[in-house]
């Protein structure tokens, strides 16, 4: 074939060739696949040998090495340092970056911790049981996803799948067995749009006036209905 520079390239799999913009890359070389195999995406570049196995992949700010499932390292300059050691077990990182800087690990399904400037977060059985604690939100996962509770910037409480309500920067979102019901307001200034689901029989909409008359909405929009 043809890439979009107009470039040839040909591959007689697994022997050997090379392959232009597939599976998100630029370009991919084998010999052998899966013994080795080399890839280029923008400025990134990698080397694989047994592919998942080994590999080693290098660009601007980035460096990536691991030898799967054993240990993996990777790292992005001034932002991240993530290291995993018998990969899922074992996983920790460090961060960098002005807006988010701290570390911490996930010892994998037992516990962890994240301590960042901003946050501190407590995991048990994770994913399941989470614990967050911020100067601006706070959240609790019990048994994830049946339990969500979040009090700060966003508002949320989930008794998943039987009821849960969300409120987040004028949107407010509430579900009866999910996902049946659903209904959804958004506060967009002058109008409030507000939208009702029940699936699969019903979807409709209706603009609401923000202003209201005489202690009122008043509804500026008929509702549309599928």
């Amino acid at each position: 074939g043809r890439d979009a520079d107009l470039e040839p390239y040909w591959a007689v799999w697994p022997l050997w060739g090379s392959i232009h913009e597939f599976l998100s890359q630029d370009e991919i070389h084998f010999a052998l696949w899966p013994i080795l195999m080399t890839t280029r995406m923008n400025d990134m570049e990698g080397r694989h040998v047994l592919w998942p196995i080994v590999g080693r992949t290098i660009g601007e700010g980035v460096d990536r090495f691991r030898v799967f499932p054993f240990y993996a390292r990777s790292t992005r300059e001034n932002v991240f340092e993530k290291t995993t050691y018998m990969w899922p077990f074992y996983t920790r990182g460090e961060f960098h970056h002005p807006l988010a800087q701290g570390g911490g690990y996930i010892l994998f399904p037992l516990w962890g911790h994240m301590e960042m400037n901003n946050e501190e977060t407590w995991y048990v059985i994770p994913p399941f049981n989470r614990f967050t604690r911020s100067e601006t939100q706070n959240k609790t996962h019990i048994v994830w996803p049946f339990f969500q509770y979040y009090t700060g910037k966003t508002e949320k409480l989930y008794l998943w799948p039987l009821w849960g309500t969300k409120v987040q920067r004028g949107s407010r979102k509430t579900f009866f067995l999910w996902p049946i019901f659903n209904f959804h307001s958004s506060d967009q200034g002058e109008t409030v749009k507000k939208y009702t689901t029940v699936l699969p029989f019903y979807a409709g909409r209706s603009d609401l006036d923000a202003t209201p008359a005489e202690g009122e909405e008043a509804e500026v929009e008929s509702k549309r209905r599928n």
